[in-house]
């Protein structure tokens, strides 16, 4: 690094070291802070952005509800911009658009627990409750996926016409459906266990298996089929002779 470089970021030093950190371990030794003091880098050129991602994980309380925060209420944050405000709000979205985009045609069923994971991470940050169905072909194998409704915070629902038609045009066998609360944990209400059992039967008059619906709250996630998914899963390929060639690894 050269004299004119430190002068112009007295922090530079600091930087280099925590990217070259980053390279060479990921973030398996990092504090929350130093994760956010890192990704500020990219907003905030120069100021000791350290003080800053201290400040935050303050004024939010931990390091989830940093991202979750509106860009106004970053913005009360002392050495936080509009630039850097939007930055931390890219963060929720680009994760879930890289883990909607792992679903691709022709990956099978993951396994429970993948699957269950997996949507944590795509309703991380969201504020809204929202709904989705992820389709499968008859050989367990993705077909496709339909956002169902994006509702206010203590409610969601969607139109049974959209799902029905979403599951005829991807050709569909199989079904997840899918909902978070964004504010709860993740129990089913007697409303969430009605419309399942309702939906199921519905389904299957379309020829449509509704294998589980899941529920994301709090980070975590729970479902009200899991034995009836694992079984499912199990039994199919057990008998099946030719899996499908990509298998779904996150």
């Amino acid at each position: 690094m050269s004299e004119k470089e430190k002068n112009w970021n007295p922090h530079a030093g600091h930087r280099a070291k925590l990217k070259k950190r980053f390279e060479r371990d990921g973030l398996g030794g990092f504090e929350d802070h130093n994760v956010l003091e890192m990704l500020l880098f990219y907003a905030i050129p120069r100021r000791d952005t350290n003080v800053i991602a201290h400040a935050l994980l303050k004024r939010f309380g931990s390091f989830s509800r940093v991202f979750e925060a509106s860009v106004e209420e970053l913005c009360q944050v002392e050495g936080i911009g509009e630039n850097a405000a939007l930055l931390l709000k890219t963060y929720p979205a680009v994760a879930r658009r890289y883990y909607s985009d792992r679903f691709r045609p022709g990956k099978r069923l993951p396994e429970y627990e993948q699957m269950g994971q997996d949507l944590v991470f795509r309703f991380a940050g969201l504020k809204n409750e929202r709904a989705f169905a992820l389709f499968f072909d008859n050989s367990l194998c993705f077909c496709g996926e339909e956002l169902l409704h994006e509702g206010n915070i203590n409610s969601v629902g969607f139109s049974v016409r959209k799902l029905c038609d979403a599951a005829v045009r991807f050709n569909a066998s199989y079904m997840v459906l899918a909902h978070n609360h964004p504010r709860g944990l993740p129990i089913a209400s007697s409303e969430d266990l009605s419309t399942s059992s309702s939906l199921r039967k519905f389904l299957l008059q379309m020829n449509v298996v509704l294998i589980d619906h899941f529920i994301i709250g709090e980070n975590r996630f729970t479902s009200l089929q899991k034995q009836e998914y694992k079984q499912l899963r199990k039994g199919f390929l057990e008998k099946a002779d030719v899996l499908p060639e990509e298998p779904f690894n996150l």
